[in-house]
């Protein structure tokens, strides 16, 4: 996933980047319970994996030797299960960055302690 383009579109809200990570983390540890093919395809469009890079449509086309419309429908078909299997979570985290904290005590809940080590 293309970090960098979320980053500058969300700015400074870190509730929405934490968000964002912890969707590209549940990402990766999905795509290899995926088909074999709908795995490669969503690893290739997605940069995932030994891919550094997302690649194109025509690229993932060339590189699997199979039409740009057969990856499209692998492509949603893998988006879709994941989906199915991230819905819960996305829900709670964003259910997180809307409830509003009713005291001090839980507002320092929320932020990292420093350690000598560190944020523990």
């Amino acid at each position: 996933m293309q970090f960098n383009t979320l980053k500058a579109f969300l700015g400074g809200n870190a509730a929405l980047w934490e968000l964002e990570l912890a969707i590209h983390e549940k990402v990766m540890v999905l795509v290899p319970s995926l088909p074999e093919k709908e795995a490669k395809v969503l690893s290739l469009r997605l940069g995932i994996g030994a891919f550094v890079k997302p690649y194109t449509l025509e690229e993932v086309s060339d590189e699997l030797d199979i039409s740009r419309e057969l990856v499209r429908l692998l492509e949603r078909k893998a988006l879709a299960r994941l989906l199915k299997e991230m819905k819960p979570e996305i829900l709670r985290h964003v259910e997180q960055m809307l409830t509003v904290p009713n005291s001090l005590a839980e507002i320092r809940s929320r932020v990292p302690r420093k350690t000598k080590g560190g944020v523990l």
